[in-house]
């Protein structure tokens, strides 16, 4: 049977933030509302982007069916709709929520690209059809199945929205340290217990439920 966890970090255990490439050297971690998408200012385009770690090792040896990232909209009224929004991993886990900048990856060390180190492959999409909606990225399993096998259990993920066009484009959204904890970032994760198989003592077969966290 399918069973169904949820993440949802709030501003002490949260780790999220923006980055812009106008504000290259600014660091917005601790902030309630995050920015993600681009604006145009005469023939300049600023680009941002959000950054999301979860710590999702609880789910241990379980099998992931499904998983959603849910950010909360705080304004979607520069957003030019129908949008898009993909989610990818980040490759450099050494991030930090008060020190990721356009150019650094913690304050100190630079991102080996400027706006994030991450890979080429969409790994979960989203799009906002209607004023107001919610963004969520969905097929976000294969990330949260790579977090518990390879890294630890941790999840790094960059939200990237709408980065061309002829008119500014973008989405705020609100943050684990927004005030009101059911708008924070919600990682939702369909699941089932994986069952491991024993001999009995009579010789026959025995069917237990495996722990989370085994």
């Amino acid at each position: 049977m399918s069973e169904t966890m949820i993440f949802q970090p709030d501003a002490s255990t949260g780790i999220d933030t923006f980055i812009s490439s106008g504000s290259a050297e600014t660091n917005f971690g601790g902030q309630g509302i995050l920015q993600i998408g681009y604006t145009l200012a005469g023939k300049n385009t600023t680009l941002s982007r959000g950054l999301f770690r979860f710590d999702v090792a609880a789910l241990g040896s379980a099998i992931i069916e499904s998983a959603s990232l849910v950010l909360s909209c705080e304004s979607a009224s520069a957003l030019t709709l129908p949008a898009t929004f993909h989610g990818y991993r980040l490759t450099e886990p050494a991030w930090t929520e008060l020190g990721a900048t356009w150019w650094n990856r913690d304050g100190v060390h630079d991102w080996t690209t400027g706006g994030g180190d991450f890979t080429t492959e969409i790994q979960g999409t989203g799009e906002v059809v209607t004023p107001g909606q919610n963004l969520t990225i969905t097929n976000l399993d294969a990330l949260i199945e790579d977090a518990l096998a390879n890294r630890d259990g941790l999840l790094d993920l960059i939200v990237i929205g709408p980065e061309s066009g002829s008119q500014s484009s973008f989405m705020q959204v609100r943050s684990s340290d927004y005030a009101d904890g059911a708008s924070r970032p919600k990682l939702i994760v369909d699941y089932t217990v994986r069952r491991r198989v024993i001999p009995n003592f009579t010789g026959g077969m025995q069917t237990l439920t495996g722990n989370l966290g085994a």
